[in-house]
């Protein structure tokens, strides 16, 4: 029976590794308390996943849309639309005085960037980015599109040989070259809580699988005590 015992809180530690190792990477997210503002950061600094934030001055246009599915540990989740983007990182002062004819040559801290969105109103807001700009080289308008703020991780984009062809072949359009895209995509998915939950749930599950353990062990010994002094 104790061996048995001793097999479920095995058991228990085990999946509770299993389960706080899932939910590390966005837990080790929220506990560095750090924020990445991409708009002062160099291309290089999207290389490493983390909490991020920017304020998207210039939007070259939306160029996939995939349907992508949440799930944890294997489990399928939900289904969702998510809209794939080309940005460029430059500050709207730059750009204003790119377009006067006041600034040449190397742009400060420039790259582009992918960032990909499930909200439809960030979805809104990156369209009506790109259709103001459209309008503003037209001479439809003097005045320049507002930034479109998103707040949330850089994570891995997709690796399929399709995504990475539409990519490409939109980049060749856009007249950007593969070099000057960072690494990294900007979504608008904030560290998962329930990532969150999982990494604490795990580890609770580990102590009280351990704390079993010891009191098993420590039961057995003080057993083998007891007949010894018999």
């Amino acid at each position: 029976m104790r061996k048995i015992i001793g097999g479920v809180f095995l058991v228990i530690v085990l999946l509770g590794v299993l389960v706080s190792v899932v939910g590390f990477s966005d837990a080790a997210m929220y506990m560095s308390g750090k924020m990445l503002g991409v708009n002062s950061a160099a291309m290089e600094d999207l290389e490493k996943e983390s909490r991020a934030e920017a304020d998207i001055t210039y939007v070259d246009g939306h160029f996939a849309t995939c349907e992508e599915m949440d799930g944890k540990l294997g489990i399928s989740g939900d289904t969702h639309e998510v809209y794939y983007y080309i940005v460029e990182n430059i500050s709207a002062d730059d750009m204003k005085k790119l377009i006067d004819g006041e600034m040449s040559g190397n742009i400060r801290n420039y790259f582009a960037y992918v960032v990909s969105v499930s909200s439809f109103d960030l979805k809104e807001k990156l369209d009506k980015n790109y259709r103001g700009w459209t309008d503003y080289f037209n001479g439809n308008t003097n005045e320049m599109p507002e930034a479109v703020h998103i707040e949330g991780k850089l994570c891995e984009q997709p690796k399929s040989s399709g995504y990475i062809k539409i990519r490409n072949n939109a980049l060749k359009e856009i007249g950007i070259d593969a070099s000057e895209v960072a690494a990294l995509r900007l979504i608008d998915e904030k560290p998962d809580t329930m990532s969150l939950a999982m990494f604490g749930g795990g580890i609770g599950a580990v102590l009280v699988g351990a704390v079993g353990e010891i009191c098993l062990y420590a039961s057995a010994r003080k057993k083998k005590r007891e007949e010894f002094y018999y």
